[in-house]
């Protein structure tokens, strides 16, 4: 683990040293950008027309933020001689007009042309006299040039010199031997330089593509962290800092307007109008204290309000994040204050407060209707009855570990997977979520937003839900599990195993109807598997024959593409894949194919984009081969798109139909795109099969009569409801 750390870590900070010196490098080429930025940002403050005035070396768009460091650079040199930028000044102070700037601009090349100065400290840099003389600039956008081809030289001689150093194996140079050289060195590479950046600052001018390769690497190191099992235990803590800020309120919401201060302290709607601001460091401490302290009962009451919610799936105070004025008022405001009291008095203890609630005769009430009372109320607001109700999807999922004699109890660990396969035995509590990756059977049974503060699930009945219980490896490889626990094993008699599979699901023996049920429905023949609409293979095509020599179904899918082995590139067929979007066609002539098979009779219209985005290769190759009519149709692309569509296709049930792609020639630069759209024609419902959308991995085995079984008790209402 250790290892592996500092190995990203030690790729992390390269990639950042690497980014930081092309950018400040990038920086440095841009002066007379710059130059050109803050002057007429001081021309527009004077208010003077700025339409004659237009000079760019940039080759992208100039960062804001760096003109404003030059703009700062320039005016900290301005208050001292500077033989670097004494001439910018000068020139930047002569008058905007044309005759005016011209004459000025004259003067100070009579005074350069002169000689050095008197006072030896006011000594303009030579390289920078002389660079003026000889370019006489008449305008400001000259005098920024001269300075640009100034830095760009000076720039071009360093790099020189560390390419020297570095070719005679020596240590790189401090400095530049020549003192005006160095004098102008150290304005773009001193510390004090517009364009010496780090950290941060750095940072925030980064790409989107180098700000992405960024969070890439350090989204590794994190994950390093969270999955290794040579990683230490970790615990998020907060650490006060040495000297808290003080907080002000940002005017209109805006943090560069900062209002008045604003004390750290407890709320006054509960403290009252004598509260005390918080003194202890950061004040997270006192404000702790004062949440829980024994005159403010809100919190108790809140809490107490949500666990009873958790019980009895309805709250006492419907709105569980809203206890003011404006809230409907609780439905046994005697029995929330009673509970939220003797849960202080209590030490605070959930634990008494789950033991309060359970043994309550309340909460132990079945969930049977009354049809008298139901008449007084029929919303169960006065807890006559138990409310029936639908286990989340935690619970749900570990009642299937459950039954399958799968579950691991084991307490505390790191986070797991919930969408692995095989699926993970660990109880759902401690399933991995990632705030940017949810996954999509949490969506679907409600889970709440990790990004926000949720009171409550939201309960909704969707196709989905019913869908994952059907469908999902998960719950096709419990029911399996159930069919196979010893108990379900021991027994080779048909009623010995339905009680058995009755008692590991619902916790209760069959009925005689259910039993009878139950044993013809393990006693049907079993059906023939049927083969799945798309499969994924590969093989010939005989292209003077038009015909498919021979199917080869992939046996490796990894990640999100069927390939013929585990690695890619194959050691033999290269990189023979296909996926939802496309594929590559592989050594030996071998092409990729997709086989579609026809669930009836019906008329077909097909629709697609071959595709070979490369610029390099020689294309591929394309055909639709029909198991009844023998080759359809052929499509080429090289370096192109080429539409892919037949009007009209007649199939039988059970024929067909086989998109295939091959390389033209060699296999190089082969990767292609093609997702092919059949659409029914003629019907009253249109029915559709997409390449694309329909694209799959590997498809589990049938359950076979005793997993159907199992199966089938898990989808009953008994077991998804609490009753």
């Amino acid at each position: 683990y250790k290892q592996e750390l500092a190995k990203l870590e030690r790729g992390l900070a390269e990639f950042r040293a690497k980014e930081s010196l092309e950018l400040q490098e990038e920086l440095r080429t841009h002066v007379g950008d710059y130059l050109t930025l803050v002057w007429k940002e001081r021309r527009k403050r004077d208010g003077d027309d700025l339409s004659a005035i237009f000079f760019s070396f940039q080759r992208g768009e100039p960062r804001p933020q760096i003109a404003r460091r030059w703009s700062d650079y320039l005016s900290r040199h301005a208050k001292l001689f500077d033989p670097v930028f004494s001439l910018w000044h000068r020139y930047s102070a002569l008058p905007s007009d044309e005759a005016g700037f011209t004459s000025g601009a004259q003067k100070i090349l009579d005074e350069l042309a002169a000689g050095t100065a008197k006072d030896p400290k006011k000594a303009i840099n030579p390289h920078v006299r002389q660079a003026f003389v000889a370019a006489k600039p008449t305008s400001m956008p000259e005098v920024i040039k001269t300075y640009n081809d100034l830095f760009h030289a000076v720039q071009q001689q360093w790099n020189d010199a560390l390419a020297a150093a570095k070719e005679k194996n020596a240590a790189a140079p401090a400095k530049l031997d020549d003192a005006a050289a160095e004098q102008l060195r150290e304005v773009l590479y001193g510390n004090d330089s517009p364009a010496t950046l780090a950290g941060v600052e750095i940072e925030s001018l980064y790409d989107r593509k180098t700000r992405d390769e960024q969070t890439r690497l350090e989204k590794k190191i994190e994950t390093l962290k969270v999955t290794s099992a040579g990683a230490p235990p970790r615990a998020m803590v907060l650490n006060d800092a040495p000297k808290p800020t003080e907080p002000a309120v940002f005017v209109r919401g805006n943090p560069s307007r900062r209002g008045k201060k604003v004390p750290r302290q407890f709320l006054e709607v509960i403290a009252g109008p004598q509260r005390q601001p918080f003194a202890q460091g950061s004040g997270r401490l006192e404000m702790a204290r004062a949440i829980v302290a024994a005159d403010n009962p809100l919190t108790a009451r809140v809490l107490v309000n949500r666990v009873w919610m958790h019980h009895f799936g309805k709250p006492i105070v419907s709105t569980p994040s809203d206890f003011g004025t404006r809230s409907d008022p609780p439905t046994h405001p005697e029995l929330l204050d009673w509970l939220a009291a003797t849960f202080m008095e209590e030490g605070w203890s959930i634990k008494s407060l789950h033991r309060k609630i359970l043994l309550s005769s309340a909460y132990q009430q079945a969930s049977v209707d009354d049809p008298q009372r139901s008449a007084i109320d029929p919303e169960n607001r006065w807890l006559w009855r138990m409310n029936r109700q639908r286990l989340e999807f935690e619970p749900l999922r570990d009642s299937m570990l459950t039954a399958a004699g799968k579950i691991d109890r084991k307490m505390g660990g790191r986070p797991v997977s919930l969408t692995a396969t095989p699926a993970t035995p660990r109880r759902t509590i401690y399933g991995l979520i990632d705030r940017q990756d949810m996954p999509g059977v949490l969506l679907a049974f409600d889970f709440p937003s990790p990004d926000v503060s949720a009171d409550l699930r939201p309960i909704t009945t969707v196709p989905q839900q019913a869908l994952f219980a059907m469908n999902s490896p998960f719950a096709l490889e419990m029911a399996r599990a159930v069919a196979q626990r010893p108990d379900v094993q021991a027994t080779k008699e048909t009623e010995g195993k339905i009680r058995a599979l009755f008692r590991a699901t619902l916790a209760r023996d069959p009925s005689a109807d259910e039993l009878a049920r139950a044993e013809a429905f393990v006693a049907r023949p079993a059906s023939a598997a049927e083969a799945p609409t798309w499969q994924y293979g590969y093989g010939r095509y005989d292209a003077k024959e038009k015909r498919l020599a021979d199917f080869q179904p992939f046996k490796h899918f990894v990640k999100s593409a069927w390939q013929p082995g585990a690695k890619l590139p194959d050691a033999k067929l290269a990189y023979l894949n296909v996926g939802a979007e496309g594929g590559h066609p592989g050594r030996e002539n071998l092409a990729t194919v997709l086989r579609w098979t026809a669930p009836s009779d019906m008329v077909l219209k097909l629709s697609g984009t071959l595709q070979h985005p490369s610029d390099q290769g020689d294309g591929v190759e394309a055909f639709v081969f029909s198991s009844r009519q023998g080759q359809l149709r052929t499509w080429s692309a090289k370096h192109k798109k080429t539409p892919t569509t037949i009007d009209r296709i007649e199939v039988e049930r059970g024929e067909t139909l086989d998109f295939v792609v091959g390389s033209r020639g060699a296999d190089s630069y082969d990767s292609y795109g093609w997702s092919p759209l059949l659409e029914s024609v003629g019907g009253e419902k249109i029915a559709r099969w997409s390449a694309s959308d329909d694209f799959h991995g590997p498809l589990p085995p049938p359950l076979d009569g005793w997993q159907m079984l199992a199966h089938v008790l898990m989808l009953t209402n008994e077991f998804v409801f609490v009753d």
